[in-house]
């Protein structure tokens, strides 16, 4: 009851205590490295010289396993301005002692496919699916069948950049402020186990931005392709003792493949760090965004034979889009209270506003005029008993988010307000408690276990002025208490296996409690429940000169109180709870890389088998779940030469069912191929420029990526773009 009391109250009695005591505990003077980690193996790599050295290019990031359950791993930092990940290629290391399901994405994987959009190497990851309509327009993000909940954006998907979290208490998260020429890293934690420490059932992307690491550091691109794309980004930073600072800027537009798609986007995005003393630091993230898309709607088999171009007619009569402004901020202070024990603290805010007119048809249409704001915060300890041996690891942490919400929808009159159709508030309140203890014996068994308590509490306030129907509704104390549990064996130096079983709750979004057309409160959504169990196999091997990574897992899960998106005889969209849902799947990467002399090649396969159904009312007979293709696979390969860099990257995507049950439509199966090549060259020194030529859907498939789930009569085609090219020039100082 004290538990519940205390997250009821925000969480902020809580906060309070963990950042006092933290700071508390710095006036006890400088960290001093005791002489226990010197038992370690000597030499430049040892435990002790890295913690000893700060001069050292390379870092010791035991402090940073939230974002990695790999132990004492020692990555290099090379120090050229930008943070430099190794060809390695999306596989995170497959003999860590990671225990659940995560794989990584880094700078030199981004920049071997587009770089104006993460889709393509979002696409490589198995369990992982994007979709958008034109770069930079509307997206919609999935792990592991998520897409099945929302026709748009991402739902049921946890999201954070450099630890702070960018996905709302609502459920919906803003992917369209992570840009791509600002990724370090992205880490992909898939499934309920795959949370970490957060509630869902989908997942969690982790992504960390780049630093600068020279006494000065700019760069800037420009980028020009098919359909008008044009795309400027710069960036400029410092690191001067203590303090470092970077800055990067975007703009782009697109007039997009189809009429009534083109779109634009304006983004400013900071980041600081200042160590005020070797136990205390901060780092500031602030992003600014504004983003301009239009929605051109789904059309049918005839208009995509006629014109695949071709919008829906009403959508322009709407004048269909969306005008998104965002404004983020957010401190985190890292504090050393001892040597074995420290705390991270994240506070941050979120304010956006958005306007709306949409329409596919006359009896589905309107104008949104929404305002929002987040206020939220993290905190964390982290404690290991013995930093030599590294036996224990126990962690203890807190997270609590409050968003508000207030949207007037209107009738859509060519683009323009009507007449009002509701008025709606919503306030959500979302609040995590979690432990975690992770246990290692003799470099070969890990386990670890985590236990979350979570409360969740809406509530909603409106009227619709047609019928004076009042729209208020409140939800108080829905808690979960989730469990995951996990452990990985690796047998010798070239083979490991885990073991994990996870539950999740995936809460209903603020789209899906509120009927977008009516404004009716829809009060029968329960949360999602999920149940997963995980077996997973890994290796590295040897391979002549070159290295082979391989890594397969399996998982079965079952998720009760499954939401589905439905349309009535009307075509009008709405939300419910379809019953128990079991998902099966299995996925598999390989990659292999060698370097000899001034060269380095890489080719990689990934593999994705879904086996999601839906189970009727008596349970004797499984539907089809839509929106999930039973098979992807992605492979690419890389090359690099001196300056000369090729790459290569395709995908194949089996037939997609777009609507649920044992009759239902499906968009055909489609293989995309995608090529680059690039030259890089230093005229003077620390000058360095890049030209680079592209081109996207190099076979020229006819396919439908944003398809529109449920739909009837065949509207369920969204063309895209056929083979296109594009060219960037790019500048580096460092």
């Amino acid at each position: 009851m004290i538990l519940k009391n205390i997250l009821e109250a925000k969480l902020w009695l809580c906060f309070f205590f963990l950042v006092v005591f933290s700071g508390t505990a710095l006036a006890q003077g400088p960290l001093i490295l005791e002489d226990e980690v010197s038992n370690t193996d000597d030499g430049l790599f040892s435990m002790a010289s890295i913690l000893k050295n700060k001069e050292s290019n390379y870092y010791f990031p035991i402090k940073n396993l939230a974002e990695t359950s790999d132990t004492l791993k020692i990555e290099p930092m090379i120090s050229l301005g930008i943070a430099v990940i190794p060809m390695r290629g999306f596989m995170q290391n497959p003999l860590g002692s990671s225990v659940y399901p995560v794989s990584e994405i880094g700078a030199a994987e981004l920049e071997s496919t587009n770089n104006f959009s993460v889709q393509d190497a979002l696409n490589q990851i198995p369990g992982v699916k994007m979709d958008s309509r034109g770069y930079n327009g509307s997206r919609r993000l999935s792990l592991r069948g998520t897409i099945a909940r929302s026709p748009f954006g991402v739902r049921n998907v946890r999201m954070k950049v450099n630890g702070f979290p960018i996905t709302s208490s609502d459920g919906s998260s803003a992917l369209e402020l992570i840009e791509p020429a600002d990724i370090q890293s992205m880490t992909i934690y898939k499934g309920p186990s795959g949370s970490y420490e957060m509630t869902g059932t989908g997942g969690v992307i982790s992504t960390k931005l780049k630093s600068v690491y020279k006494p000065v550091a700019a760069s800037a691109e420009l980028t020009h392709g098919s359909t008008a794309f044009m795309r400027t980004h710069f960036s400029a930073g410092f690191a001067k003792k203590k303090i470092s600072a970077r800055i990067s800027g975007v703009y782009s537009s697109n007039d997009g493949y189809r009429a009534q798609e083109a779109n634009d986007k304006k983004q400013l995005t900071l980041t600081a760090n200042y160590e005020v003393n070797n136990r205390l630091k901060y780092d500031v993230l602030g992003m600014l965004y504004e983003g301009y898309w239009e929605l051109p709607g789904h059309i049918t088999l005839d208009d995509v034979e006629e014109d695949p171009t071709s919008a829906n007619p009403n959508s322009v009569d709407y004048n269909a889009h969306v005008a998104r402004r965002r404004a983020y901020i957010g401190v985190h202070q890292r504090a050393d209270i001892s040597e074995q024990l420290w705390s991270d603290t994240w506070i941050f805010g979120h304010f956006s506003d958005k306007l709306n007119p949409y329409g596919t048809f006359p009896g589905f249409q309107g104008l949104k005029d929404e305002a929002s704001r987040e206020l939220g915060g993290r905190t964390e300890f982290t404690f290991m008993p013995n930093l030599s041996s590294y036996n224990w690891k126990f962690k203890l942490g807190t997270q609590w988010q409050n968003f508000s919400n207030q949207i007037e929808e209107f009738n859509n009159v060519l683009g323009e307000k009507g007449t009002l159709k509701y008025d709606n508030s919503t306030e959500v309140t979302e609040g995590l408690i979690f432990a975690s203890a992770e246990y290692r014996l003799n470099n070969k068994l890990t386990a670890n276990g985590q236990l979350g308590y979570n409360i969740y509490n809406l509530d909603n306030s409106g009227i619709n002025p047609n019928n004076a129907a009042r729209l208020d509704y409140s939800i108080k104390g829905n808690t979960k208490v989730l469990p995951r549990v996990g452990v990985n064996y690796k047998f010798n130096d070239d083979l490991s296996t885990s073991l994990s079983y996870a539950q999740g709750v995936g809460y209903p979004s603020i789209f899906e409690w509120v009927d977008t057309d009516s404004g009716l409160f829809s009060n029968t959504l329960d949360a999602e429940t999920s149940d997963n169990l995980e077996l997973s196999f890994k290796g590295r091997n040897k391979i002549g000169k070159g290295e082979f990574d391989w890594l397969v897992s399996g998982y079965s899960a079952r998720v009760t109180n499954t939401i589905t998106e439905r349309e009535n005889e009307e075509e009008i969209t709405f939300y419910e709870n379809s019953g128990e849902s079991s998902q099966l799947g299995v996925e598999g990467q390989v990659s292999y890389s060698e370097s000899f002399g001034s060269s380095a090649v890489k080719v990689y396969a990934t593999f994705t088998y879904n086996d999601y159904a839906l189970k009727n009312d008596t349970g004797s007979t499984k539907l089809n779940i839509a929106g999930i293709p039973d098979y992807v696979a992605g492979f690419g390969a890389q090359f690099k030469r001196k300056g000369l860099s090729l790459d290569v990257n395709g995908r194949y995507v089996s037939e997609i069912t777009t609507t649920i049950g044992e009759d239902y439509n499906s968009e055909t199966d489609y293989l995309l191929l995608n090529a680059k090549a690039g030259y890089s060259f230093n005229k003077k020194k620390p000058w360095r420029y890049t030209v680079e030529l592209g081109t996207n859907n190099l076979l020229d498939q006819t396919y439908t990526s944003f398809y529109r789930l449920n739909g009837n009569g065949g509207k369920i085609y969204n063309p895209m773009a056929g083979f296109n090219m594009y060219a960037s020039l790019k500048v580096n100082f460092n």
